[in-house]
């Protein structure tokens, strides 16, 4: 990766400079290129792309390979990075550009073949460069890859083309896959079992994808080869949650002996429709959803649907049984006895609930927390499976238990009656993640059961987009020990300062700031991520010093290297640490000078959330800078 903080600070007096530059020309228009002093001109704009696509969630074997094709139909627009809109240049050759324009127009080509890129003059400012495939993205089609890309943002300085020792800016732009890639492939042994079928009838095995508002069926030979599937990324890349993607299996499944198929004596009577769905959440661009699906099945009529996402979901098990499927099956019947009376009865179709152990009751002991790792081995984590044709709305708990601290700790939290609301608001946040498919504690959750020994129950209210609602009693058995965490958080201090007030950062003093953010953890942090709110700069902005408004510093990924030059991320990294820094000093004089770029002045807040085994805290650095 480029020397970031080098590059940044580079990027910072470039800016201040054009500013400078801009201030002197004023209002008048400039005179033409020729004369050279009203515009600057910047060199060509080399254009790849990037035809690897990385599989979900997953780190390719080798970089992505990088080539030049033909790209000459590929359109450019250069866009004033200030007002965010496309500008018009005009060639060294006198040829003004539209607003959007083919790479071809910034060439000319010699009888002889020979290719000559082309200047462009433009007015001093920070521009960034967008290249795109002709045409528009499809919500859904076959063989149907579309690229596009952006630059980062540069500073044009105003120079004549001809001034002794200048070198114009060069734009790179490099295209990335815009949509996303999918394709299903069924096993053999799947297929076997699910009754052959005309293409027409709806009986037949079939994968229906479905991502927005897009779907495209897969019929039961597709494979991870053909057909290649792109969806449109209909969330858009600034998106923080992406897209969801529903995967719906469907057929006509042989409930009989699978040996009857084989041997070629199988009862058509014992066919019966079948329909299993998952759902893919964070789904987005760039990404390909290598989706396989298998099936286990044994003697007793229960069946397992095997869902494996390529890097991303592995090996992630549904068990069902087939008679849920059934909708013209005696219940009580196929299933044996009927379940006991409830207070709430259950609507049949509601999602069902159940630990990850596939029971209704977990246990947590002191065993689990390795108090010499300073980590929680294992954290309980719960599965919400809605029927096919629905989805998970909303679901809360209602705990009650033998122990009246517990019970007195849930009231001073603010639970009414025990009542904590989970999704899609999550009222126990700093304790556990909530998302449409599981529940599952955070290190402070699991901390924080384990201060209450004895056992708790959580009654889950789950509903369904169709307002089913199911009513599931799951018991927590708590033992306690001696090496429970303490429960009260990392510490998050300014070194020198204080955090809870905000500093007024200016061009004096932004050289010379120390901000040290000081951490410290009784058992060693486990999470720690930063989110970068301000009223001037946006995605964009914090993009071009390779920053993002959210950050996971645990697992920072293609951020790592910058974040080490910036200083806000040490060496060896935050986890599992005892003590630590996160230093935002270095950044400082580039975030004014980013504020005078903008010409405005503006409220810039890091707001840090560390967590380890005994709780989770937060705390605002709040910085006013002036322009």
């Amino acid at each position: 990766m480029k020397q970031l903080f080098k590059q940044s600070l580079l990027l910072a007096a470039a800016l201040a400079a054009a500013a400078c530059s801009m201030d002197k020309i004023g209002s008048d228009d400039p005179a033409g290129p020729e004369e050279g002093l009203g515009y600057l001109t910047i060199g060509g704009v080399a254009l790849n792309v990037d035809t690897e696509t990385t599989t979900v969630g997953g780190t390719p074997k080798a970089a992505p390979a990088t080539r030049a094709i033909d790209t000459d139909g590929y359109l450019i627009s250069i866009v004033d990075a200030a007002t965010d809109t496309p500008v018009q240049g005009t060639l060294d050759n006198g040829t003004k550009l539209d607003a959007e324009f083919t790479y071809s127009s910034l060439f000319t080509t010699t009888t002889e073949g020979n290719r000559t890129a082309h200047l462009i003059a433009l007015r001093p400012g920070s521009y960034y460069v967008t290249a795109r495939q002709p045409g528009a993205v499809s919500g859904v089609a076959a063989d149907a890859p579309y690229y596009s890309g952006k630059s980062e943002t540069k500073a044009v300085l105003m120079k004549k083309k001809d001034d002794a020792g200048y070198t114009p800016a060069a734009f790179a732009v490099t295209c990335k896959l815009a949509n996303i890639k999918t394709t299903v492939e069924l096993t053999a042994p799947l297929k076997e079992v699910f009754q052959p079928a005309a293409s027409t009838d709806d009986s037949r095995l079939k994968t229906v994808v479905t991502v927005g508002s897009n779907s495209y069926t897969f019929e039961k030979d597709a494979t991870h080869t053909e057909p290649l599937v792109y969806f449109k990324d209909e969330a858009g890349p600034e998106s923080t949650a992406g897209n969801e993607m529903k995967i719906v299996l469907s057929g006509n499944y042989y409930t009989g002996d699978p040996a009857d198929i084989a041997a070629g004596t199988a009862d058509p009577a014992k066919y019966k429709h079948v329909s299993m769905t998952k759902t893919l959440l964070h789904v987005r661009a760039a990404q390909w959803h290598r989706i396989s699906i298998d099936i286990d099945h044994n003697t007793t009529g229960n069946l397992q649907f095997v869902f494996t996402v390529e890097s991303y979901v592995y090996d992630d098990t549904i068990d069902t049984d087939v008679t849920t499927f059934y909708a013209d099956a005696d219940v009580e019947d196929e299933i044996g006895e009927e379940e006991p009376d409830k207070p709430e009865t259950s609507d049949p179709d509601a999602p069902t609930v159940l630990f990850a152990n596939g029971t209704a009751a977990y246990t947590i002991t002191d065993a689990m927390y390795d108090a010499d790792m300073g980590q929680w081995n294992e954290l309980m984590t719960i599965g919400l499976t809605p029927k096919a044709d629905a989805s998970v709305a909303s679901y809360y708990a209602v705990f009650t238990s033998d122990n009246a601290d517990f019970r007195q700790a849930l009231t001073a939290a603010g639970y009414t009656d025990g009542k904590v609301e989970l999704y899609p608001a999550n009222g126990a946040e700093s304790y556990c993640k909530a998302d449409a498919t599981q529940l599952k504690t955070k290190p402070a959750g699991m901390a924080g059961l384990l201060k209450y020994a004895g056992t708790h129950t959580m009654k889950l209210v789950a509903k369904d987009s169709k307002g089913r609602t199911s009513y599931t009693t799951l018991t927590i058995t708590v033992g306690g020990g001696s090496s429970t965490p303490s429960g009260q958080g990392p510490t998050v201090v300014w070194e020198g300062g204080n955090i809870d007030e905000r500093f007024t950062l200016t061009a004096a003093n932004a050289l010379t700031t120390s901000c040290r953010i000081l951490l410290t953890s009784a058992t060693g942090l486990t999470e720690l991520t930063a989110d970068i709110n301000s009223e001037v700069l946006g995605a964009d902005d914090l993009q071009s010093v390779d920053l993002a408004q959210h950050i996971d510093l645990m697992n920072p990924g293609e951020l790592a290297d910058g974040l080490k030059q910036l200083g806000l991320l040490p060496e060896d990294g935050y986890k599992g640490k005892t003590s630590s820094v996160f230093d935002i000093s270095k950044f400082l004089y580039l975030l004014q000078l980013l504020y005078n770029q903008q010409n405005t002045s503006g409220n810039c807040d890091f707001v840090l959330t560390a967590t380890d085994a005994g709780g989770t805290t937060q705390k605002t650095v709040m910085f006013y800078v002036e322009k």
